[in-house]
């Protein structure tokens, strides 16, 4: 119930955003970004919804990268990665805010349980096949060569956001995460921190598809809050400055 609760008030929102009722937008850090409240690509599973790195804490020598796409897994979406994608994580190690090392996630198409193979990759800067360096299933734990491990499937939604209290509905109440019992899918990559060759990174993200960016995401709410959104405009045309930023380097 609130799941389909939470798709209404997106639909409640969507037109409050079109009549001029909020005016900033409040679709977490980067949750359905493209115009019009959808996806970028038209699909859920190249939307990516977060990006987070901090340190293992569990062993304080690897460091942890995780991506999230496909915003309100299970109702918009049936939960897999996109067969044919690529998922990468992007390492620059030298401070010039260029990719030293790209780690890419690869996915087969779902069997009949909506389970997935999963491959990583590393690739260096000037590109190439790179090397394998994990193989598994989705939802479970993989080894990584080298030490650390990867895992993909769904998850909690991390992301806080108080809704009804930054729209000002409700003040006596704050505190609510509206996201709360709302899922996503995510990869989690944890890899030794001297992996990076460097102790100071810069991390980002990117969904491909046929040689083509879908979707970026670095620092938080970049597209959905200081790129205007034209509501008016139709999903997945062109030119449009929200999908230009999501393609764009």
């Amino acid at each position: 119930m609130k799941k389909f609760l939470t798709i209404g008030f997106y639909s409640s929102l969507a037109l409050a955003l079109v009549f001029g009722l909020v005016a900033v937008p409040a679709r977490a850090a980067d949750h359905l970004d493209a115009p019009g409240l959808t996806p970028p690509g038209g699909d859920t599973r190249l939307d990516l919804t977060d990006v987070y790195v901090f340190q293992s804490p569990s062993n304080p020598g690897n460091t942890v990268l995780v991506m999230g796409v496909n915003p309100l897994e299970g109702v918009l979406n049936d939960g897999t990665f996109r067969s044919g994608a690529s998922y990468e994580f992007k390492v620059d190690s030298d401070g010039d805010a260029k990719e030293d090392q790209t780690y890419r996630i690869t996915f087969s198409a779902p069997n009949g349980s909506l389970q997935q193979s999963v491959t990583l990759r590393r690739t260096p800067a000037k590109g190439g096949g790179g090397s394998v360096l994990a193989k598994g299933s989705t939802g479970q734990n993989v080894a990584v060569k080298g030490g650390g491990m990867l895992r993909a499937g769904v998850f909690d939604d991390p992301f806080f956001f108080d809704l009804v209290g930054f729209l000002g509905l409700d003040f006596c109440n704050p505190g609510t995460n509206f996201f709360a019992g709302l899922n996503i899918s995510a990869i989690v990559l944890e890899l030794p921190s001297s992996s990076f060759g460097s102790s100071n990174i810069g991390v980002w993200a990117q969904t491909v598809l046929n040689d083509q960016q879908i979707d970026r995401m670095g620092r938080p709410a970049i597209n959905t809050v200081f790129i205007p959104n034209n509501v008016f405009e139709p999903s997945g045309s062109e030119p449009s400055q929200k999908n230009a930023f999501n393609a764009g380097k």
